[in-house]
C-alpha cells in the first residue's frame, strides 16, 4: 500500500498538520477591495482556499468568524483552489 507521502507529495512538504474546515473568509486586495472565499483546510503555517477571483502572489486573509488576519503567500494554484503559506 502506498504511503501518504506517495499519495500526496505536497503533504510531505508541509511543516504542520492541516485540519479539514469550511470557514468563510475574505481576501483583501490592494486595488480591488475584499473578495469572498472559503478556507477548506488550515494549519498554523498555511491553508487551502477556494476563491473565484485571480489573486496576487501575496495578500491578506481575514477569517469571518473571529476577524483574525493572516498575510498569505501563494504556494500553488489549481483552478479555483489556492494553497498558501502564512507569513
Amino acid at each position: 500500500m502506498p504511503s501518504q507521502a506517495e499519495l500526496n507529495p505536497v503533504a510531505d512538504r508541509r511543516r504542520a498538520e492541516r485540519a479539514a474546515v469550511y470557514k468563510p473568509a475574505h481576501i483583501f486586495l490592494l486595488d480591488a477591495g475584499a473578495v469572498k472565499c472559503f478556507v477548506h483546510n488550515l494549519s498554523e503555517t498555511g491553508a487551502k482556499i477556494e476563491v473565484h477571483t485571480p489573486l496576487p502572489a501575496i495578500f491578506d486573509l481575514m477569517f469571518d468568524d473571529d476577524q483574525s488576519h493572516r498575510r498569505c503567500h501563494v504556494v500553488w494554484r489549481r483552478g479555483i483552489m489556492v494553497g498558501v503559506r502564512f507569513q
